[in-house]
Formats: structure tokens, sequence, C-alpha cells
């Protein structure tokens, strides 16, 4: 696994700025660069991931994979306590399932994204999920409530 980081720490701002941060490992490719202010514990991040081979997860899905996977996460943090929002977006390419119902709904090339936010109560919602293949759509919406635990969601297929 190999990791580099370009960014620099100001000590008397407390911020960090991470120009680019690069993970490679073994068949996954990650970079990420933001800002992150120390002192009010706020910051934000774009962070990308990239699966070329998705074979090699074959045994731990229990079916045929292959294809390949991309990830993006726009992170922000408007205080780690009190604001946490995260909007994702990728696919999925060349994408083959080895189950013949998922592979004609999916298809070779799927795409993915949603909106999420944590609020200092706990409150958890997702907004604007959703899951595009050749004959399969899906979106949804919800709410978790941090103090009751109570669940609203909604989903379209």
């Amino acid at each position: 696994m190999q990791l580099h980081l370009d960014g620099a720490f100001n000590m008397g701002s407390r911020i960090f700025e991470a120009k680019r941060v690069t993970l490679a490992a073994e068949n996954i490719e990650a970079t990420a660069a933001g800002t992150f202010d120390v002192a009010k514990t706020a910051g934000s991040a774009t962070v990308t991931a990239r699966v070329p081979k998705l074979s090699p997860f074959a045994p731990a899905a229990g079916m045929p994979l292959s294809g390949e996977i991309a990830v993006t996460a726009d992170v922000n943090v408007a205080n780690a306590a009190d604001s946490i929002e995260v909007a994702i977006t990728g696919g999925a390419e060349r994408l083959s399932v080895g189950q013949p119902i998922a592979q004609a709904l999916l298809g070779p090339r799927v795409s993915f994204g949603s909106k999420m936010a944590r609020r200092n109560d706990g409150t958890l919602t997702v907004s604007d999920l959703s899951v595009a293949g050749k004959a399969f759509n899906l979106s949804a919406h919800g709410r978790l409530a941090g103090r009751d635990g109570v669940l609203d969601a909604r989903y379209r297929l």
C-alpha cells in the first residue's frame, strides 16, 4: 500500500489543507483534497475512489463478479458536533454479477447517488438516493430521528 500526502498545517490558524492525498492499494485507488479547521472542527473535502477490478471481491460476495466501480463523495462538516453532510455519486462499468435476473435488471452500467446529513440531535437524513441500471430504477429518501429512533422512509421502484 502506498500513501502520499501533499498538504500543510498552519500552526497559527490551526487549519490543515490537503492539496492531494492519494492511497494506492491492491486494486483500490483513492484521492482526496480539502481543508479542515481544527479549532472549529469544520471543513470540507472531496474524496474519490476507484476499484478497477471487482473480480477479487467475488469470493466475499459469494457470486461471480466483474467490472469496475468509481465513487466520488463531497463531505462538508459545519462543526463535527453539529452537522456533517455527504453527497455521493458513482457508478459501475462493465458490471457482471453472474446472476441472470440481476444482470438483466442492472445491465453492464449502473449509476448511483445520494445525499446524507447527520445533525447534532443524531437525526440522519438521506435524500436523492438513486440507483439506476438497464431495467431498474430506484429512488428513495428517508429520515431516522436521533432521539426516538423513528424511521420515515419513502422509495420508488
